[in-house]
């Protein structure tokens, strides 16, 4: 079974980019009171790291392709269980997304009867706590962020979860085109003007699916389709006077993975050292802002001036290591635990769906599923996302 390990080291990196991406969020005196775009270059490591002080929002929509491409790794010419897949979805995200999520809650009330305020994110009502209880925190009747708001990513994705479930069955019949033309179908949402985020999930994912679709068919073409996606994305981000569009982001990422899937079935890595980095991943992204809320709420509350210590390298590598030294603990002794109870508590059927293909998005699928990777011939044809 092939487990594709570069696009496992890619996926811990773009947690690593959200976790970069956040770390403004020490220099945030109270809950919501934001941090402004010219004192980034004030954070440690920012000669070095300022494309992720600057942009790791954008890993979101990296995630999102990476899901794709993992979900079509799963599912793609297979059979369709409705009920396995729904199953399986709940054990995966569900667990750690409500332990989280109940453990932000307590923090906040701490930092509210301790401090006197919220910390990060100040929509932590019973109606948002009931929404994020839902995973329904981003469909539109939220005020905004909320308790553990990087959640919103993951409550986008199910909808699309579900999307691609239905879309299965017209997509097996024909992968490379059926991919494609729901691709090409959120595209046109998002390019009608429709400010959804469901649109936006969905035009990533299915170009993630498209990736797969077209690595399996030959590992060749799809490093060529690579090669020239991250070319039309560079040169096209060059030319535009407003910067980069997410059909950009969707070539560039697209481009990454694929390469990446090439590389790793033509030369797969057989040494299993850097598999935590991956699986730590889903952790990462839920773990990292309970450990922000923890450590500002300490800070205030003994008087420590966190903003001065936030600046010193040291610390932002000691976040950096416990929140990866939390994840992979948690995936441990928490994660899997949990996945494996959810399971034989709901009933259902499944293969080995996890480390051998590691996840999207973080959200966020994590699972170890078999890896349906196509080890062709090397060709150089090249299929075309549009």
């Amino acid at each position: 079974m092939l487990r594709y390990r570069l696009i496992d080291i890619c996926r811990g990196l773009a947690a690593f980019s959200v976790l970069t991406w956040h770390y403004q969020h020490f220099f945030y005196p109270t809950a919501g009171a934001g941090f402004s775009a010219q004192s980034r270059p004030t954070q440690p490591f920012y000669d070095v790291l300022w494309p992720l002080y600057e942009h790791g929002a954008a890993a979101v929509s990296f995630f999102w392709v990476l899901s794709g491409f993992v979900f079509a790794a799963v599912y793609l010419g297979r059979p369709v269980n409705a009920r396995a897949f729904l199953v399986h979805r709940v054990a995966r995200l569900y667990p750690l997304h409500l332990v989280t999520l109940l453990l932000v809650a307590a923090l906040q009330w701490f930092s509210w009867q301790t401090v006197g305020h919220f910390q990060i994110y100040p929509l932590n009502d019973a109606y948002h706590f009931g929404l994020n209880l839902l995973m329904m925190q981003w469909w539109g009747f939220q005020s905004g962020f909320s308790f553990n708001a990087p959640t919103w990513s993951i409550s986008v994705e199910v909808v699309i979860y579900g999307l691609f479930l239905v879309s299965l069955f017209g997509i097996n019949k024909a992968p490379t085109l059926g991919a494609f033309l729901c691709a090409a179908a959120a595209i046109l949402v998002v390019a009608s003007g429709v400010a959804s985020p469901f649109a936006t999930c969905a035009t990533f994912f299915f170009s993630g699916v498209v990736s797969y679709a077209i690595l399996r068919r030959s590992a060749g073409g799809a490093a060529a389709t690579a090669v020239l996606l991250i070319i039309v994305s560079i040169v096209s981000t060059w030319f535009r006077e407003e910067g980069q569009s997410p059909y950009d982001e969707a070539a560039l990422f697209s481009g990454i993975i694929l390469l990446a899937g090439a590389s790793d079935t033509i030369f797969p890595i057989r040494t299993a050292r850097l598999d935590w980095f991956g699986d730590a991943t889903y952790g990462t992204y839920l773990l990292h802002i309970p450990i922000q809320i923890a450590a500002l709420t300490a800070f205030q509350l003994v008087g420590l001036p966190t903003a001065d210590i936030a600046v010193q390298p040291w610390f932002f590598l000691a976040f950096i290591a416990v929140v990866f030294i939390a994840a992979i603990v948690v995936f441990r002794t928490v994660e899997r635990p949990a996945q494996n109870w959810v399971k034989a508590k709901l009933g259902g059927q499944f293969g080995s769906y996890g480390a051998n293909i590691t996840s999207g998005s973080p959200p966020i699928d994590a699972s170890n599923a078999k890896a349906v990777g196509s080890f062709a011939k090397m060709s150089i044809r090249v299929f075309h996302r549009s």
